[in-house]
């Protein structure tokens, strides 16, 4: 259902595409998550003078209930009688949405599902707002971020049609063209690796700008940029401006009380139960590192002048914390936003791009043991919807359209 909200001086809608998982039971639902994520947008807009008059529709997607419709009573019927219950809650609602999107059928439900619900909702906008005439843009997190991207690489009859032909579902073609589209904790690039599509072959519209934003620990989440050339792997992700938001906590954003073993008593790190930390360990191949452990609110400045102590090794973690300002308003950050990890002169041998895909959130835990590492990287994948350094990102690109502060100096388009 759309939110009767009249159009204010600036308004861009755009479409939520959800991951794998439930959508309206259960905690930390996809309903609850967009909830969470137009609080995010509202609380940004409010603390940020450029972003006050700016209007976000965000219209929720949802592929998950129309697929288990077709397929729970079967995947019932056929599991062992005396299965955990909680481990066949993951096993049916979350892993196996990952196997029926990569299988032809169930695959082209879902990217019909998707499709033709952006449309509709897209008729249905229009419908209600007939003099609207701003931006229509993409939002897909996880999965989600996956098949958005195969819907925008399908929208061209003669583009991608080598890449195409390694993803065998049929593409219905959508009745907008999206301005931008932004991925959250999406492995599109490893997606791309395992179909052997490259991105010559297999990219978005030109009339499409592809943001793909990732938290440094989400194991799930991949870069896009080398794609285009091996090279960028050297090139740093570009990093979020530091808002007003608490910077990533183990305790923040998710419960893991319905994994966990009676009488466990430490609130600050629940130990999982053994066979779901088990199940879940063996999904995550790539593990954020440790690192030192800085306070919540500093600037990209001053985390550039943490990093260079850090790496000659000539300070203290409490000499350089204490350099480190222990409180900060959301008005002091709002000229922090000077342009980050653009490439210069020096580095010649990067080919040339026309604009950052790859933005990373600044974040930096430490990690003290191997139960904290889990937790860690499965609360990363979990941290986009109320993060406020994503929110004001995607506020700042849509409001602005192409930044040209972020831009790289270019003589062509790969993009």
């Amino acid at each position: 259902m759309i939110a009767q909200v009249s159009p204010t001086n600036e308004t861009h809608v755009m479409f939520v595409v959800h991951g794998i998982g439930p959508t309206y039971e259960g905690e930390h639902t996809f309903t609850e998550n967009v909830t969470g994520f137009r609080k995010a947008f509202r609380k940004v807009s409010k603390h940020e003078r450029s972003l006050r008059d700016v209007n976000v529709e965000l219209i929720p997607i949802e592929w998950h209930t129309s697929l288990h419709k077709l397929v729970n009573n079967n995947m019932d019927n056929i599991t062992p009688k005396y299965c955990p219950p909680n481990v066949k809650n993951l096993q049916h609602e979350y892993l196996a949405d990952i196997l029926y999107y990569f299988t032809q059928d169930r695959g082209q439900h879902i990217v019909d599902t998707v499709a033709n619900s952006m449309n509709e909702e897209y008729d249905r906008y229009m419908k209600e707002h007939p003099d609207y005439n701003g931006k229509f843009s993409l939002i897909g997190y996880s999965l989600g971020g996956i098949c958005c991207y195969d819907i925008l690489c399908g929208q061209e009859d003669a583009a991608n049609a080598k890449g195409r032909a390694k993803f065998n579902i049929h593409v219905p073609k959508l009745k907008f063209k999206p301005s931008f589209f932004f991925s959250m904790g999406s492995p599109i690039a490893a997606v791309m690796v395992m179909r052997n599509q490259t991105f010559d072959q297999y990219k978005v519209p030109d009339y499409c700008i592809h943001h793909n934003i990732f938290h440094p620990y989400d194991p799930f989440a991949y870069r896009m940029e080398p794609m285009i050339d091996e090279k960028y792997r050297e090139l740093t992700p570009n990093v979020l401006p530091i808002f007003s938001s608490p910077r990533f906590n183990l305790n923040n954003r998710l419960s893991f009380g319905s994994f966990l073993p009676p009488k466990v008593k430490s609130p600050s790190l629940p130990v999982p139960h053994i066979s779901i930390a088990a199940t879940f360990a063996s999904l995550l191949s790539r593990v954020g590192s440790q690192n030192k452990d800085f306070d919540d609110h500093i600037s990209s400045t001053q985390m550039a002048h943490v990093e260079e102590q850090v790496n000659n090794d000539s300070s203290t973690d409490e000499e350089i914390i204490a350099d480190i300002p222990r409180s900060a308003s959301p008005e002091s950050f709002e000229s922090t936003d000077t342009p980050e990890h653009i490439i210069h002169s020096e580095e010649p041998y990067l080919p040339p791009l026309k604009y950052r895909i790859d933005y990373s959130l600044h974040e930096r835990i430490r990690i003290d043991n191997v139960a904290q590492r889990y937790m860690l990287t499965l609360k990363a994948h979990f941290s986009y919807w109320e993060h406020r350094d994503v929110a004001r990102h995607i506020l700042e690109t849509v409001h602005q359209g192409f930044d040209a502060e972020l831009s790289l100096p270019v003589n062509q388009s790969v993009c």
